[in-house]
């Protein structure tokens, strides 16, 4: 059985052992990913590297900006959910930040990188590192193929690594896919939808992994729904079928709060307001 292990601030805040495990690629119905092509999603003429760009520009850009996270993920032992107040996002600008993400190991665990201008703290589960306020993440430096690897199970991290180390991840991702690496196959769909008298636009990027790769890397595939006038990623689900047939699986999803007033405080780990 699967355990939960409290960390000094983020906590896995329910899990739950499989009384029965599921078959591989089986997730909860929230956790699916359906194929591309269906209504109201319509093929977009938006390139992968312009959209990279996109959002690249736009997460390294936040300022005065806060948001709710809810991660739910899936092991082979067990699911459960990591969620807000206990995970946040919380941007001043510049340098200033504080970013909690959810890593998806055997046992998910969580982290967090704050940076209040003098010094740049990292939390990975319950180890905490302080270092100087502009030094990157060793992490962040890599490209390619193991660039496209680590995303499988460090994103919602990475997500924001051009804020928080200066180096983007968002176009190599999506150019990356779009060209092959690693066996994947991308399209690049929009939709537009009205509720309440308000139009919204999102773009959605399906990636999945095709041909002989699958059964030396396994089986992966991502959704990630962006929102196309602030071009900034609201849900992200991926679900991947190891080698062994296990299936892991993590859906992020953001709720953002803009004009927000932060003190420098709030920009360090262990305050959660």
């Amino acid at each position: 059985m699967m355990r939960g292990v409290t960390v000094s601030c983020l906590v896995l805040a329910s899990l739950v052992a499989w009384a029965q495990a599921p078959k591989a690629g089986e997730v909860p119905t929230r956790m699916r990913i359906e194929p591309p092509g269906k209504a109201p999603w319509k093929k977009s003429k938006i390139t992968a590297a312009q959209l990279g760009q996109k959002v690249g520009d736009a997460t390294m850009r936040l300022q005065n900006t806060g948001a709710d996270l809810i991660v739910l993920v899936q092991t082979p032992e067990g699911q459960g959910f990591f969620s807000a107040p206990t995970i946040d996002l919380r941007v001043m600008g510049g340098k200033l930040y504080r970013v909690d993400s959810v890593v998806l190991h055997e046992i998910p665990f969580s982290s967090s990188t704050a940076n209040d201008g003098k010094i740049r703290t990292v939390r990975i589960n319950d180890k905490i590192v302080k270092m100087n306020a502009d030094q990157k993440l060793q992490a962040a430096r890599l490209k390619g193929a193991d660039l496209i690897r680590l995303f499988e199970t460090d994103f919602t991290r990475m997500m924001f690594q051009g804020l928080t180390d200066g180096i983007d991840a968002w176009k190599p991702i999506l150019t990356g896919w779009a060209t092959g690496v690693n066996g994947y196959k991308s399209t690049i769909e929009e939709r537009t939808m009205k509720h309440m008298g308000q139009t919204f636009r999102h773009y959605r990027v399906h990636a999945q992994r095709t041909g002989a790769l699958v059964k030396t890397l396994g089986q992966s595939t991502f959704e990630i729904i962006i929102d196309a006038d602030r071009m900034l990623p609201v849900t992200v689900r991926h679900v991947r079928v190891d080698t062994k047939g296990k299936t892991w699986a993590m859906m992020w999803t953001a709720s953002y709060r803009f004009k927000q007033v932060y003190t420098l405080e709030d920009m360090t780990i262990g305050n959660k307001g």
